[in-house]
């Protein structure tokens, strides 16, 4: 299925390095997002949610462009983002309607940035829930 995806043909170190890049990305945008979300309403956890996957979509693939400059000889350093991403962009990653690894990676990681954003919500719950069982227990 993704045999003709731009990951393969890079070394194996290459492979390697682009994985890591790939999961450090990941796991700081989870984050970010889980940690701007903390403690907010449902409807502002969202918002961050979508704005940050957004600006991922936006942004990464000029992060991802640099790494292949660094690795491949007579690459051009050039710009790659668009202005902000095409509705068509972020529809083929939300819908899953092309299947390549970046997209289903994106896919992905959409879904664990709104876990992220949803978690951020269980100590507002937690909290809540609590005060609520001491009320009654005062009672």
């Amino acid at each position: 299925m993704y045999s003709g995806d731009s990951f393969f043909t890079l070394s194996p170190w290459g492979q390697v390095g682009l994985a890591l890049l790939s999961g450090v990305l990941s796991i700081s945008m989870v984050w970010l997002t889980w940690s701007l979300a903390k403690g907010r309403h449902l409807a502002w956890r969202l918002f961050l949610w979508a704005i940050g996957f957004v600006g991922f979509i936006w942004l990464s693939p000029q992060i991802y462009y640099f790494y292949y400059w660094v690795l491949i000889d007579g690459l051009p350093m050039q710009v790659v983002i668009a202005p902000l991403p095409e509705t068509e962009r972020l529809l083929d990653v939300l819908l899953l309607r092309k299947h390549t690894l970046s997209i289903h990676g994106q896919a992905a990681l959409c879904l664990l940035m709104l876990l992220a954003a949803l978690a951020g919500g269980l100590d507002r719950f937690r909290r809540a829930t609590h005060q609520e069982g001491e009320n009654s227990a005062r009672r």
